[in-house]
């Protein structure tokens, strides 16, 4: 819907949300404390900010995602034009993509979709992860309701979860929709099914690597691909002992799959590996008899772990996603000016602090690093404490 302010189609191109908001937010750039100010005198631009919408409503969840979300330029991203305030609320007028969700066409018309709809829809939605990671934004919610197929068969991506504002009272919505955060370690149940019902149209077979299937947090777990209806004969997976019962060292994994597939990969597996060791074996058994409740104690120590990291890169300005699997962050060290690689490479001799350059996981990595939570709380406090003087010493 178009709201008052918004140019009409055939006027001048609207002005952009990333000129309006760009430099809006009262903590970019703030003036230091002025002698009117300390006297409580009200100064002009403590009026032209209280009447600034953008500042007013600066405490918003989201706010400054939003306008992240607004600077994106990417032809498979709906474009995000202006804003509009209204009762405290603001709301995104965005461009208009004639089409139908990915949701409803699997929904309503599965039998119309062709492998080049598949292609384009892959295309949109990588693309836009490596334009948002590009440009530090990584609280994506593309799912099947956001992205948009367009009668030519092209596929564009909208919402990210930042497309639209939070409401004032925090209840998160805005008339438009909600933010919302989903987690790239760990895909829901309804996602699933949505590939599930593009596997079984085009005859596919899945390999699943569920390593992580143990290791998750909050009240959603892990829901494998094979429990999908339709997919256990259609998927193989893959996992094994090394995280969810610490067994790093002993190499042990597994297939499970149709027993078709299984007899194949057992012909080719017997003349590579002779076998995996008898004691590797004897202490899955014991590990699957009676590791559980292991598991369990691990995975709220690794909880606590994660939540004392990621507050701790937030609180030395290293925006940190929480991750919701594994034991990893993926902290962004743009604000320190330097690259990835630089940034570790410097830390590791300044502070002998080793972590993994984000560019060792693809060119959209630059400007974050990879930093593991594996570790006892002592070293990790003591890890973040080198990190901060570090951070210090380069300003």
């Amino acid at each position: 819907a178009k709201l008052p302010g918004a140019q009409a189609a055939d006027g001048p191109a609207p002005v952009s949300a990333a000129e309006r908001w760009r430099g809006a937010l009262p903590w970019e750039d703030a003036p230091e404390e002025d002698d009117a100010q300390a006297s409580g005198e009200t100064t002009e631009q403590e009026h032209d900010d209280a009447n600034d919408p953008v500042t007013s409503l600066a405490h918003l969840p989201g706010l400054d995602e939003a306008r992240t979300a607004a600077m994106l330029d990417d032809p498979r991203i709906v474009t995000v034009y202006d804003f509009e305030v209204r009762d405290r609320t603001a709301y995104l007028i965005m461009e208009f993509v004639e089409g139908i969700t990915l949701t409803r066409l699997l929904r309503e018309f599965s039998d119309s979709i062709t492998l080049d709809m598949v292609t384009a829809v892959f295309d949109a939605v990588s693309g836009a992860l490596m334009t948002a990671h590009a440009a530090g934004v990584l609280h994506l919610d593309i799912k099947p309701d956001n992205i948009i197929i367009t009668p030519q068969g092209q596929s564009k991506v909208t919402d990210f979860g930042l497309a639209t504002l939070a409401d004032a009272s925090g209840a998160g919505t805005t008339g438009g929709g909600t933010i919302g955060y989903m987690p790239l370690e760990q895909m829901r149940r309804e996602h699933l099914e949505a590939i599930a019902k593009v596997v079984e149209k085009h005859d596919l077979i899945v390999l699943s690597d569920e390593i992580y299937s143990e290791l998750t947090y909050g009240k959603e777990r892990h829901v494998s691909f094979a429990s999908i209806k339709g997919m256990k004969e259609r998927t193989v997976v893959v996992n094994g002992f090394s995280k969810a019962y610490a067994m790093t060292g002993w190499r042990l994994g597994y297939a499970l799959g149709p027993e078709p597939i299984i007899t194949q990969m057992t012909k080719l597996h017997q003349y590579a590996i002779m076998s995996a060791p008898t004691t590797a074996q004897y202490a899955a058994i014991e590990a699957l008899k009676h590791g559980d409740s292991d598991i369990e104690r691990m995975r709220e120590e690794y909880d606590t772990r994660r939540r004392l990291i990621v507050d701790g890169f937030c609180r030395m300005g290293l925006t940190c996603f929480e991750p919701e699997g594994a034991f990893y962050v993926f902290p962004s060290i743009k604000s320190s000016g330097l690259t990835s690689e630089d940034f570790c490479e410097k830390l590791i001799y300044a502070q002998k602090v080793a972590i993994v350059p984000g560019t060792a996981f693809g060119e959209c990595g630059e400007g974050f690093a990879r930093v593991s939570y594996s570790y006892s709380l002592n070293h990790i406090k003591e890890a973040l404490r080198r990190i901060e003087a570090f951070l210090d010493d380069l300003n």
